[in-house]
């Protein structure tokens, strides 16, 4: 044991990087910490760990560092009042660096925007200058952006519908996709006229087989509550299929003419 030459790095603060796994309904499905210590490396080494363990994950990282001191002091306290947790203690040591009153440093606010609208992120900008804002970073997420800002009076800017403040949360920073994982989940539709998939970019069968074939709004079978299922079920020509987002299939869903 005295030749361990694992290498140890000192430091004052740190960052957690997580990585989520989500089912094929959008909820998490597996999460996966790991701490950031600034050597350039962790990184590669998380992306690594989950391309071996399968899927599709999203990789975050923490918008505030973490006081490395501060969490000792909580993790001592923690393992004197349950002292079986040492048998998880890595895990219990993350736990320890998340705690809301660890942040080291000045303080900095996330504000998720779920749109990549021109217009829109003006607007948000606008709003986030004029009430004595400062935007440190932007980050691209799969949904929008993530602005990284020093404390403001956020109130003006989460009003608009599509901002979420974050006080002390994470930022996206990549995803890791597995080829050989084929991620399904429900189609999130721009709706009607025209109906579309605004993650895989699909057209809505159902709206097509209503249009195509003059769906009329009472059900063929005389339920009330049904409507177009029943014709919809009856049709040959138009079969939805689940979203799928892979860099392999981007467009899915199309209409499959499986009878002529």
């Amino acid at each position: 044991m005295s030749n361990n030459r694992e290498q140890r790095v000192v430091v004052e603060s740190v960052h957690v990087l997580m990585g989520l796994m989500r089912s094929s309904k959008g909820e998490k499905k597996a999460c996966i910490r790991s701490v950031d210590k600034g050597r350039g490396d962790e990184l590669k080494m998380l992306e690594a760990r989950l391309r071996i363990l399968g899927g599709n994950w999203r990789i975050h990282r923490t918008v505030n560092a973490r006081d490395v001191e501060k969490a000792r002091k909580w993790l001592l306290k923690a393992l004197i009042d349950y002292p079986e947790r040492a048998s998880f203690i890595d895990s219990e040591w993350r736990t320890a660096l998340l705690q809301p009153g660890h942040i080291y440093g000045q303080k900095r606010f996330m504000l998720d925007v779920d749109t990549k609208y021109g217009d829109s992120l003006q607007e948000v900008e606008e709003r986030i200058v004029d009430n004595g804002g400062e935007i440190l970073v932007r980050h691209e997420s799969p949904n929008g952006w993530h602005y990284i800002t020093l404390p403001f009076d956020t109130r003006k800017v989460c009003e608009l519908e599509f901002v979420t403040l974050l006080r002390d949360g994470y930022y996206f920073v990549k995803e890791v996709i597995d080829e050989n994982f084929k991620e399904t989940r429900e189609h999130h539709w721009s709706g009607w006229p025209g109906a579309f998939c605004l993650d895989c970019g699909a057209d809505d069968q159902f709206e097509i087989c209503i249009a195509e074939h003059s769906v009329c709004i009472t059900c063929i079978e005389g339920h009330t509550q049904c409507q177009e299922l029943h014709e919809m079920q009856q049709c040959s020509k138009h079969k939805p299929i689940d979203c799928t987002r892979t860099k392999s299939n981007p467009n899915c869903g199309q209409c499959k003419e499986q009878y002529k």
